[in-house]
């Protein structure tokens, strides 16, 4: 809507041509293109301050910035002082061990990452999945095969299948099971391991067994790992008792 023999309420001094929806008069379609608007925003504008516009460049990833953030990183780091690393590596081989090779031996790091990188590893990381660092570290510290992991990773998802069986079942039946969960600090547990299932040979059936699971605080859980709670000839006593029933 135009307006006549009316000058711009925003100072230009211009005739007001356009009626704006909050009520006041400009000589443009929008308040930001009058000329008097523009100036003040460039007048008031952050970035026509230089130490601003200084500390905004160093932000940026432009070719300028990244050798500032660099020089900086250089000259702040305290990891790249002597004196400082030579603590910081008197620290870990204390935590890890004297006898840790990636520091009695100084081209077992490097061994370590080409064989990470290696064909072999890659055909294990597709078969093993994303957790294949801690089982190969895992195999490597209880002197596993791989093949060995690879039955057990099987095994453990027949004892997982017959384990739902049981909770849709008889979930009822298991005490504290509605603690379950990190709100109250329990989990789900197998008081005969399914880690000493595997070695035994053990059907799943009697792994996955309800009379076989019993609801642990997570740090009891843990703390376990893979030893039970239970002997065989027990559980087998208790399943047989509960199918009588």
């Amino acid at each position: 809507m135009t307006v006549e023999n009316n000058l711009c309420d925003y100072g230009c001094g211009q005739e007001a041509k356009h009626h704006l929806k909050n009520g006041k008069h400009c000589c443009s379609i929008h308040w930001k293109k009058c000329p008097k608007s523009r100036l003040y925003m460039k007048e008031n504008n952050p970035l026509y301050n230089p130490l601003f516009l200084e500390r905004w460049m160093i932000v940026n990833r432009t070719p300028e910035c990244n050798e500032k953030r660099r020089k900086w990183t250089v000259k702040n780091n305290p990891m790249n002082k002597p004196e400082v690393r030579e603590k910081h590596k008197k620290k870990m081989k204390t935590l890890s061990g004297n006898n840790n090779p990636l520091y009695t031996n100084p081209s077992a790091l490097e061994n370590l990452r080409k064989s990470q990188r290696s064909p072999e590893m890659r055909e294990k990381r597709l078969l093993i999945g994303s957790r294949l660092d801690y089982k190969l570290k895992l195999s490597i510290t209880h002197s596993k095969q791989y093949d060995l992991i690879k039955g057990y990773r099987e095994y453990y998802k027949v004892v997982n299948q017959e384990t739902n069986r049981s909770l849709i079942e008889h979930k009822k039946d298991i005490p504290n099971y509605n603690l379950r969960g990190r709100k109250h600090g329990y989990e789900l547990d197998h008081k005969y391991s399914v880690f000493k299932a595997f070695e035994n040979n053990i059907d799943p059936k009697i792994v996955g067994h309800w009379k076989n699971l019993e609801i642990k605080t997570i740090l009891e859980n843990h703390t376990k790992y893979t030893k039970c709670s239970i002997e065989l000839n027990e559980l087998l006593f208790l399943i047989k008792e509960s199918e009588e029933k």
